[in-house]
């Protein structure tokens, strides 16, 4: 495309330079002296458009590549600086997860602590407190009426909220009376 748009200003020129001859030679061949001035003021006005025709030419010729290689270099320092501002966003949206993960660390932690100290509070208000946990064993049986309720049982057919209260009483399996079945 360049070598055609430099071509075209060259090939104008040329012309441009053949019209000034022609029109110089016609007016040389006249008689008239004022119209021999006219025809060297055409010719030079043919050379200097010529030399104006063929300066852009070879300036074109010289500047495109040019141009080329300088645009070439910005559309890599662009891709560069695009490349360079990606990296970045990706670099800050993994230091805002790392960030995030660490805050809800932290939740976490200061939830479960929560969990232990309640667990704790109500460990420590049941502990001694058997009949009270029997009791409210009873009051869920009377309120699951019609309802089929397995009951877990020790090696000797005890509950196993009743077992937990012999053994806290010194009782062992060796010394647990024998149930007699004639009550």
């Amino acid at each position: 495309m360049m070598i055609f748009i430099a071509g075209a200003f060259a090939l104008l020129g040329v012309a441009f330079l053949l019209l000034s001859l022609v029109t110089a030679y016609k007016a040389n061949n006249s008689d008239d002296e004022e119209t021999r001035k006219e025809s060297a003021g055409y010719l030079k006005m043919g050379l200097i458009g010529c030399l104006v025709l063929l300066l852009i030419s070879g300036s074109t010729l010289y500047a495109v590549p040019v141009y080329r290689v300088w645009q070439k270099g910005k559309d890599g320092e662009a891709a560069l600086a695009e490349a360079t501002a990606n990296r970045q966003i990706l670099i800050q949206e993994a230091s805002a997860k790392e960030e995030a993960a660490k805050h809800l660390a932290e939740a976490e932690i200061i939830r479960s602590h929560g969990i232990a100290k309640a667990n704790q509070i109500v460990s420590e208000s049941l502990r001694g407190n058997s009949m009270y946990l029997q009791y409210l064993y009873i009051q869920s049986l009377k309120e699951s009426q019609n309802k089929v309720i397995y009951v877990p049982i020790t090696n000797q057919g005890l509950p196993v909220l009743e077992s937990a209260r012999l053994l806290d009483d010194g009782v062992t399996v060796n010394n647990i009376p024998e149930q007699s079945s004639d009550k």
